[in-house]
């Protein structure tokens, strides 16, 4: 049973982290509707109390993330909601990077970027 709730949250974070554009900012409507109005793993006072908790606390706002996934499946939930909200964007970051670096000398690179 924890294991179905653990790969849902990743599923769901993973997914939601990849269509997102602007940062953890713009995953809350998504992650709201996932975490509260689909799944039920919370109730809309626990997400809004999460929500408070995180914007209030200092720190990155990927807290968020964190919190729903500790109060949805404990320290496991915590450890596999950060990181699928982490990594997948992290790779892409490291894969534009690289690809950047390879085209930064191409004339039609430098000419783009002016």
């Amino acid at each position: 049973m924890k294991d179905d709730i653990l790969w849902s949250l990743a599923v769901s974070f993973i997914i939601t982290a990849l269509i997102s554009v602007g940062g953890i900012s713009t995953m809350i409507p998504e992650i709201h509707r996932q975490v509260v109005e689909t799944r039920g793993w919370l109730t809309n006072d626990q997400f809004a109390t999460a929500f408070a908790i995180s914007q209030v606390a200092p720190g990155p706002n990927i807290l968020l993330m964190s919190m729903i996934g500790w109060r949805v499946a404990g320290w496991a939930g915590l450890t596999i909601a950060t990181l699928a909200t982490v990594i997948p964007t992290s790779i892409i970051a490291l894969a534009a990077g690289r690809a950047e670096e390879r085209i930064q000398h191409a004339r039609w690179y430098i000419m783009t970027k002016r």
